[in-house]
């Protein structure tokens, strides 16, 4: 099985093509590559972590054999069935057996916390009222026994709108309820 586009995973993959077209005026999501039309501004890093009930047998310490012998769940919103976390086992000549692929971490949560299964989701998912839900269906986080490649999440525009002001003052406030720290537009 070949590995998927990042991009696919954590971003509408129309939203580029509507951006260049002009029946969008900006985009939040993981772009690996941008056309020089369109402008960026870096909005926050992620990582991944596994989420298992507590008491799991591998909460405890997990290699990345015992990993990739356990059975997941897979958060796909476009429903596909190999995520990034698949893709970097795949480049590394490994696999995992993924038993269910759901479209909302909700659904991952409450499968994992009644069975044996895993489930990857980046960390941000984890605050506020899910990390509540997470207490009360007594799951746990524990990092995954390898490194994937940070989630980079950001903000795209078309280069026409860039000088716009009520465009500017949207895209400033995108950041800040973000919690980037600066707007930091440049082409890419």
């Amino acid at each position: 099985m070949k590995p998927s586009r990042t991009q696919a995973h954590h971003t509408n993959a129309s939203s580029l093509e509507a951006i260049e077209r002009g029946t969008l005026d900006c985009a939040v999501g993981m772009f690996p590559a941008l056309p020089h039309s369109v402008r960026v501004h870096s909005l926050r890093a992620d990582h991944y972590v596994c989420v298992m009930r507590r008491g799991h047998e591998l909460g405890c310490g997990m290699s990345l054999d015992a990993f990739a012998d356990a059975r997941h769940v897979l958060v796909s919103p476009s429903g596909q069935d190999m995520g990034i976390v698949d893709s970097w086992l795949s480049l590394h000549g490994r696999s995992r057996s993924v038993v269910a692929v759901v479209n909302r971490f909700a659904d991952a949560r409450r499968i994992v916390a009644d069975s044996e299964l895993l489930v990857c989701v980046p960390s941000e998912l984890l605050h506020g009222h899910a990390r509540k839900l997470m207490v009360k269906n007594k799951l746990v986080t524990r990092k995954l026994p390898f490194e994937v490649e940070k989630l980079l999440y950001k903000l795209i525009w078309h280069e026409r709108l860039h000088a716009h002001p009520a465009h500017q003052w949207f895209r400033s406030l995108v950041a800040e309820v973000c919690g980037a720290t600066r707007v930091n537009e440049r082409t890419q």
